[in-house]
């Protein structure tokens, strides 16, 4: 009867055992298929950001990581923390560490002459980083998975604002930020080249202070008819006729400043507009960013047949466009442009044909990099500041001005929100603020547990 009784209590343990183990099994198995996790951080440091995202899951092959770095590091330690996180985007990214000075002679045979240097490849394609943020690891997989660079050209001359300029009112951060995405970035002097080059696929004009000579318009009409893309920063104290260049494409830049109420809300200035309204398009595809466009000039477009126009920002409804600039109380008043304002705008026209470009007189037509058989795009802003040193930074200013080239150099995969910097975390007190938890916490705690306890104690003498 005992040995009945072992044999069915022994069984019934045995069964419950393995059930705990197949239940343990298979919620493993769930968890290998179904990988997910769960970032706190309030500025979502552990999550990558929607570009990393969209570059891994378009990988066409895939890629492998190979890191050279000191076992048992702080370094290796977040390089692995990374490399987590693209695996769970993407189950085919492979990566392995290495330790150099075990492994001699594959440190040699790469060339690695550093610690924390990781190889990207691609079938034959390597790329190699010596940094490993997200910021790095994003600009690496651009790098390893495009054939060819693309050519971003700023124009000079003018007194626009300058590509490697360091001032606040230089292009130098948004000209380092290009080149993380895998363009190359150069100047380009039209009157001394008579002509946009052939490989150029996006043309920046930011924000001439002095017009443009008709034979420089010809060059840049010829270059758009031809199916090229340029990007025009026009800034409302500028000089400059656009009229020449912008009357074709059917818009039009108001002399009027826009005057947005909603800025001072945010500790801004009048003449500083907040842009946060995005109509769908590709180009802010995604985009939730609200961007500041200092000292911006209205958009407008004209209807043209042959010509199609799309509103990519503008700012709220509470802004206007501004025609006395100069009066003493400004006010929105007949004559002025009602909100919302459009800040920035794309025009769109079928490349014009090859006997219709050598009709052109004062310049030779320009071959764009682009086939032909694509629409010359010239995307308009009524501010040149926004991507400067000074304001790149500002919530999403760089953001919007990397996704409009990239989209304009047909590199779609790039628009998106850009990983986020580990930047440290400030609290900003007031006086007041900085009183109450002084006193309220630091000292008035302390006070409140003394006193508490000693009049416990008055209490049990007085028993």
């Amino acid at each position: 009867m005992s040995w009945r009784r072992t044999l069915q209590y022994g069984g019934s343990s045995a069964l419950l055992v393995t059930l705990l183990v197949g239940v343990l099994v298979f919620a493993n198995l769930i968890s290998s298929n179904h990988y997910r996790r769960v970032d706190t951080t309030a500025a979502g440091l552990y999550t990558l950001a929607p570009q990393t995202v969209k570059l891994l899951t378009e990988l066409s092959e895939p890629v492998q990581a190979i890191a050279f770095f000191e076992p048992d590091t702080p370094a290796q330690h977040q390089a692995t923390q990374l490399f987590e996180q693209c695996r769970a985007v993407r189950r085919d990214f492979e990566y392995r560490f290495v330790d150099p000075d075990k492994h001699p002679l594959e440190a040699q045979q790469r060339n690695i002459t550093q610690y924390n240097t990781t190889l990207l490849t691609q079938g034959e394609r390597e790329v190699r980083l010596t940094g490993l943020t997200e910021t790095d690891l994003t600009s690496g997989l651009i790098r390893v998975t495009r054939d060819k660079r693309r050519q971003i050209r700023f124009t000079t001359g003018h007194g626009e604002r300058p590509l490697h300029g360091f001032d606040r009112d230089g292009l130098d951060t948004a000209a380092r930020a290009l080149q993380g995405q895998g363009f190359e970035t150069s100047e380009l002097l039209l009157l001394e080249a008579g002509r946009v080059p052939a490989e150029t696929d996006v043309l920046v004009v930011a924000g001439p202070k002095k017009p443009l000579l008709p034979e420089e318009v010809a060059a840049v009409t010829n270059y758009l008819q031809a199916g090229g893309h340029v990007v025009l920063l026009a800034d409302p104290d500028s000089d400059t006729d656009f009229a020449p260049l912008l009357d074709p494409w059917g818009i039009e830049t108001p002399q009027q400043l826009i005057i947005d109420p909603t800025s001072r809300m945010f500790g801004g200035d009048f003449t500083v507009p907040l842009v946060s309204e995005y109509p769908p398009h590709e180009m802010t595809e995604g985009f939730n960013l609200a961007c500041f466009f200092p000292v911006a000039r209205p958009i407008v477009e004209e209807g043209r047949d042959d010509v199609s126009h799309t509103v990519i920002a503008r700012t709220g409804p509470d802004a206007w466009g501004e025609s006395h600039i100069q009066a003493p109380d400004v006010k929105f008043d007949e004559g002025d442009l009602k909100g919302p304002v459009a800040v920035m705008v794309l025009a769109e026209r079928e490349p014009a044909s090859a006997d219709t470009d050598r009709t052109e007189k004062g310049a030779s037509p320009a071959a764009p990099s682009q086939d032909t058989g694509h629409r010359g795009r010239l995307l308009v802003a009524g501010d040149a500041d926004f991507p400067t040193n000074q304001w790149y930074g500002f919530s999403g200013n760089g953001d919007l001005f990397l996704n409009a080239v990239s989209w304009l150099a047909k590199e779609e995969g790039l628009v998106s929100i850009r990983p986020k910097e580990n930047t440290p975390q400030t609290l900003a007190l007031t006086p007041l603020q900085g009183a109450t938890l002084f006193y309220g916490f630091v000292a008035g705690l302390p006070l409140l547990a003394l006193s508490a306890s000693f009049g416990v104690w008055r209490w049990r003498r007085a028993l």
